[in-house]
């Protein structure tokens, strides 16, 4: 195989990850395929071309294997498109793999089964994933806790959500999260104990951005405590949201500059 200018299955990883995080399945098969066949030298194959998504038994990969990377996002973009068969097919060879080697893959797959609205099968790759000693972590109880709740087990939803708040104590969307499972379950006190928690993180987090805020301004000035105005308050909260907006949008440029520079290097002519 080769890799040509530079150009190889980790770029076109990269790309194919851009576009599933753009729900851009259709043309994310287009993309593997094409730069998976640039990258193995068979960039001349144009039988291939134009019937990348139609063509739903993947015939081409037949003797031209994609790394598990690659296959398995073919499978997460051919379930998105409703190919269930087709996309076990290219997802089932990651489940023989170790799992704490792969584990962003395995967390990859299960969400997307989770989007595509199988509940059962995204718990049972999550399960794997807290089976795990290295993978048994908050990330995964708490998904894990979501795929239960839409399979209608509170118990076991709840029991994983405490233990994400446990381990955690200011994730705040989780006790949110916890405290409509208590409500769904009868336990409107402790929901009420969850609602209370979250506003006194909030009104923390508020009392000590304020703080910060001002003792900036403060050093700035040059201003004593006493001489601090309302109006110079002001002042500082419509810069910093000025800044704000500046620096988001520079941060969006960038990432849709990047996004367009890596489409443009995985085009085959």
């Amino acid at each position: 195989m080769e890799d040509l200018d530079g150009y190889g299955y980790s770029d076109l990883n990269m790309v194919a990850e851009l576009r599933l995080l753009r729900h851009e399945h259709a043309q994310a098969i287009v993309d593997i395929k094409r730069g998976a066949r640039f990258v193995q030298g068979r960039g001349r194959e144009q039988q291939w071309e134009g019937g990348e998504v139609e063509d739903e038994s993947d015939a081409e990969y037949a003797g031209n294997a994609l790394p598990i990377e690659l296959r398995v996002k073919l499978g997460q973009c051919r379930l998105m498109l409703g190919q269930q068969e087709l996309a076990q097919q290219h997802i089932a060879p990651l489940f023989e793999l170790d799992v704490a080697a792969y584990e962003d893959l395995f967390m990859d797959v299960a969400e997307t089964y989770a989007d595509a609205g199988w509940a059962t099968r995204a718990r049972d790759i999550y399960q794997m994933l807290a089976a795990c000693a290295q993978t048994n972590q908050p990330p995964v109880w708490e998904r894990l806790a979501k795929c239960h709740r839409d399979l209608g087990d509170l118990p076991s939803a709840r029991r994983l959500a405490e233990a994400v708040v446990a381990a955690d104590p200011e994730d705040a969307d989780m006790r949110l999260w916890l405290g409509e499972v208590y409500e769904e379950m009868g336990d409107t006190d402790l929901a009420y104990q969850m609602v209370t928690a979250v506003e006194d993180l909030q009104a923390a987090d508020q009392g000590t951005e304020a703080a910060e805020q001002l003792a900036q301004q403060l050093g700035r000035s040059g201003i004593s405590g006493e001489a601090a105005t309302d109006g110079s308050l002001v002042q500082l909260a419509e810069r910093k949201q000025s800044e704000h907006t500046r620096r988001r949008r520079r941060n969006a440029e960038d990432e849709r500059q990047r996004c367009l520079a890596a489409m443009r290097a995985a085009e085959v002519a």
